[in-house]
Order: structure tokens, then sequence, then C-alpha cells
């Protein structure tokens, strides 16, 4: 920890020296700037630490809502909402703060007083855009999807992907034979999650032209629901009419859905069954229970988000399952993170896949065709949970203590999304310890049934 040397300041004459003892606030100051530096190279506790000494000494309102800011980064929701709580009463005028008050109380879970913070700001700046999608999550989060989507067709609306077309035709029962352009919105994943609910729109007698990333491409062709695919470098020109287009991502909320309504006809991604059937031919020596994992998400959209909220965690970790006896652990990993596998297999067990594997059948086409292999996929929220559930496998998703949206509060442990689906939630910030513990105890379980039917 770094140390203030000088408490005092001392100014010499040609004949005498005079100690002159800093003020409280010079001295918080000081603390202050310290603890702005290590929050600048991303030392958060040190941080904390000198942001505590700070306010300790002189509890300005700057020092309150730096320390309140750097505490949320690491989870410690409880000082946030003191401290944001101590500047509000002081400062009711200033949003923003009042705006980080409100998302650290939903980050906590007090979700009826982040709903009334986020109205208040919403009152007093209709076009504050974060809170309104703060407000429209929080609601969501108390499973109050009729607020939580009509707080979210603003957000739409300010986005230029209200749709006011396809509602209107939705509105009026005149969908059939319409022909609806969809987008995405979002990464690999959430065209993954989202593109499901194109089958509602086709049930009603539309037509499906799908735009999608190209990467997906291959793996989606094999939709039955989808008319026409097109990959999202087609240029603009050359997509066929159309009579009104949404996003993937904005359908739940243009069709009112809850969560009952948000598992049509699982599942609705599909894996090449000849593919099936050599990944069968392949995995048939092993008899143990095959895990697939994926520990990394993509670095550079994971670096974006707060530290409590980053979905990725160390390979290492999973050493806990591959040292049950009957378990095989298969990676599931494409990507960011291979560089933690030579040291992983020094001294566990761990299948890898490489050279053609998901290159010439079309990203996700191997690893579809695996997962219908495997007794369980274990993975951090990113598309290989969407590819799984999506096929309706078994699959456990990690969750940060700070996860994403789509992860309701009000559902612990499930998700209406997949009905195959657990969640693991971080009891604590950054507690994956915990997680791998209470999966490793279930898993012993899983190997014992799968025992007794062998």
């Amino acid at each position: 920890m770094r140390l203030i040397n000088a408490i005092v300041i001392v100014t010499v004459s040609s004949l005498t020296s005079i100690c002159v003892a800093k003020t409280p606030a010079q001295t918080a100051q000081e603390l202050h700037l310290t603890a702005r530096e290590l929050r600048s190279e991303n030392n958060f506790q040190e941080a904390c630490a000198y942001f505590k000494q700070a306010y300790a000494v002189y509890p300005a309102a700057d020092i309150a809502s730096d320390y309140a800011y750097t505490a949320t980064l690491i989870g410690d929701v409880e000082t946030a909402q003191l401290l944001y709580k101590a500047v509000v009463a002081q400062y009711p005028h200033l949003i923003n703060i009042v705006y980080n008050l409100a998302h650290v109380l939903k980050m906590g879970g007090k979700l009826d007083e982040a709903i009334t913070l986020y109205n208040y700001i919403i009152e007093r700046n209709p076009n504050h855009e974060q809170a309104r999608l703060g407000l429209s999550f929080a609601y969501l989060d108390t499973a109050d999807f009729v607020n939580g989507w009509n707080a979210h067709a603003w957000h739409q609306k300010f986005r230029g992907l209200y749709a006011q077309e396809l509602r209107s035709l939705l509105h009026n029962n005149n969908i059939t034979g319409k022909t609806i352009l969809l987008r995405p919105e979002g990464g690999l994943g959430d065209t993954l999650l989202f593109i499901r609910f194109a089958q509602l729109l086709k049930e009603q007698g539309a037509i499906i032209n799908a735009m999608v990333q190209k990467p997906l491409y291959n793996l989606l062709s094999h939709c039955s629901f989808i008319d026409l695919l097109i990959p999202t470098d087609t240029p603009e020109i050359a997509i066929p009419p159309y009579d009104a287009q949404a996003t993937y991502m904005s359908l739940p909320s243009i069709m009112q859905l809850n969560d009952t309504q948000m598992a049509p006809h699982i599942p609705y991604l599909q894996a090449e069954p000849e593919l099936v059937e050599q990944w069968k031919e392949k995995l048939m020596h092993d008899t143990n229970f095959k895990i697939g994992i994926s520990w990394q998400v993509d670095a550079h959209n994971d670096l974006s988000r707060m530290p409590v909220a980053q979905r990725a965690l160390p390979l290492s970790l999973f050493a806990q399952l591959a040292e049950i006896p009957g378990v095989s652990l298969y990676s599931l990993q494409q990507m960011g993170g291979l560089d933690q596998i030579p040291a992983f297999i020094q001294h566990h067990t761990l299948h890898t896949f490489e050279g053609d594997f998901d290159k010439s059948h079309g990203a996700f086409v191997d690893t579809a065709a695996l997962m219908c292999c495997l007794d369980l996929v274990i993975s951090v929220d990113s598309a290989i949970e969407h590819l799984a559930g999506g096929l309706g496998k078994p699959i456990w998703i990690l969750l940060a203590f700070d996860s994403d949206w789509r992860w309701f509060k009000y559902r612990h442990n499930d998700t209406p999304w997949y009905p195959t689906a657990r969640l693991f939630r971080q009891p604590k910030p950054f507690d994956w310890n915990s997680v791998m513990h209470s999966m490793a105890q279930e898993i012993q379980q899983l190997v014992a049934q799968k025992k007794e039917l062998v």
C-alpha cells in the first residue's frame, strides 16, 4: 500500500522554519488523488482503501462519489449505496449521481427502490436513455413484463428500432403472407438466443427473411422456420423487398411476451444428423460422464464491462471437475482462452479439437453435433450456452455477480429462455470457487446415476 509521506508543509526562510499543519481537506485531497491513480491502474481494492481514508478525514461529496463508483466496480454494493445516498441527500439535483444510486440498488436486488429512482430521473430528464433502460431491466427483474417491455419501447424508438410496421401488422392481425426482414442486434450469442421468435411470426403466416452474421449461416440454414437466409454483408440494394423489419432482440418487446412464452418449440436449432453419428462413433469409447466446457468470452467485450460483471473465468478452476472420477472434459473453447490449455493439461485431461473442427462445415456446426453426444455442457455467458440451449441440451450457465439483464433476478437457478438450463451464480463478487464447488457436488451425483444405468 502506498503511503502519503508528508503530513506537514515546511516553508524555509533564510532565518527560520515554520511548520504548518495540513487541513483535513488538504490531507483528504492527497489521499483522494492517490486513490484515483490506483483506480486508473485497475488496483480497485487498494483504491477503495485510500478513498475510505480520504472520506473519513473529510467526507466531501466528490470523494464519496468517487469512492462509491469504485466500490461498485468490485461489487461492494452496500458501501456504494450508503455513499451515493449521502451525496443524493445533499444534492438531489445531481441526476447522474441519482442514476448511479439506482444502478447499485438494482445490482443489489433492491428493485422497488431502484424503480422509484429511475422514475424520479425520467420525470426530470425524459431523454435519459440509461435511466430508461435501467427502468426496463428493473421491471423485468421483478417479472413485470408489461411495464418492462413498455419502458423498453422508449429505448427502441430512441435507437430507431421500434418497428412500427411490424407492430401494426401484429396489432391488426394482418401478418399472413407478409414478408418480415429480421436483422441481428448484438453478437452471435444474441442472434442464437433471439432468432427463436421468428418461429412465432412464421406460425402467424409471415414469410421470414433472416439476416445473420456470416459465421452463423451454415448452422442456421437448418432452421425450418426461416424462408430466406441472408448474410449480413449483403448490400442493402440486393435485399429482397419486405413489408416490415425488426431486430431479433426487439421481438420479445414488440410481441409483449412474458416468461411463459419465451421458449417456443425447443429445440429450435438443429445439428447435422450425419455429423452427430460421426461424433457418436468417435466418442463411443469414452463411457465417462462427458462434459463440454467453455470458460472464455470475447476479451474486448468483457473488458468493456465493470470487473464485477466480467464473465470469463480461468480454465484452472475446472480442475475441481476434472478430478472427479468418471468425468471426461471436452473443450468447446474456440477463440480466446486457448493459451491456458497447455498449463491445464500438464495435470489434468482435457480433450481438445484442432485442425478442421468448425471450419469446413462452418462455425458451430461441429460443436453442435458434438454437444449432442455429451452428457452436459458448462459455459460462461457466451454463444456456447445459447447454442446448447437452442439445441435443447443440458446446459449449466456460469454467471458473474452482476449478470446480464436476460438472466432475470427473480429466476435464481433457472431461466425461461431454456428449459434444459441451470444457472450457477456467483454468491458474492468474483467468487467462482464456490460456484465450482457446488457444481462438483452435483456432478458427483450425476456420475453415480449414470453408473447405475450402465
